[in-house]
């Protein structure tokens, strides 16, 4: 009983973030997060139609992610964001063209990150037994990492400073600093540094 008052006073975003179940039926669920939901998506509709070259992209995506874009950062379209202000993006950031983002759990991404094209980062899953109820777990993703064409983050996923995730990886685990990986599931190939 305790933890379920507990639970009744963190914001529904927290709880989010926390993990904790949802149902996607609940007052707080359908007032907060699906007005974020509905937010993004038209910004992201608007954000695809725009010529990629406009120089009202930079602005859009400030929108977007309800933060100043670092000046050094790129994000191409088109993409398919579904909860922009659960995004921090660090400078230097480059992505490439569609990127999904089901980013309701939180991603952050570090400084000097690339992204490939057709890169998946998914914070969300249901449970199997009632589909209504939401689990989320935040994507973190480290400084100068290379993020290869293809490739699908899941639930949950740290990947340290430096790492590589080879092309059409599905990276269900932690990512150690400076690792190479590869594969589904994705495996370490091998650290920086060594000779093969």
């Amino acid at each position: 009983m305790n933890q379920r008052i507990a639970n009744m006073t963190k914001d529904i975003w927290t709880r989010l973030a926390d993990g904790e179940d949802v149902n996607m039926m609940e007052q707080e669920y359908s007032e907060i997060v699906l007005a974020e939901f509905n937010r993004t998506r038209a910004l992201q509709f608007k954000i695809n139609q725009t010529n990629p070259t406009s120089e009202r992209m930079k602005s859009l995506y400030s929108e977007l992610f309800d933060t100043e874009l670092p000046e050094t950062t790129v994000v191409s379209s088109p993409s398919q964001i579904d909860f922009g202000k659960k995004v921090k993006l660090g400078e230097g950031v480059f992505i490439n063209h569609s990127l999904t983002m089901m980013s309701i759990g939180g991603i952050t991404i570090g400084d000097g990150t690339f992204i490939g094209p057709n890169v998946s980062i998914v914070t969300d899953n249901h449970d199997f037994d009632d589909i209504l109820i939401l689990r989320c777990q935040p994507v973190k993703i480290g400084d100068r990492v290379w993020i290869g064409e293809g490739v699908k983050i899941l639930p949950g996923v740290t990947v340290g400073d430096g790492a590589i995730l080879a092309s059409g990886a599905v990276v269900t685990k932690n990512v150690p600093k400076n690792a190479i990986v590869g594969g589904n599931p994705a495996k370490l190939i091998r650290m920086k540094g060594e000779t093969r």
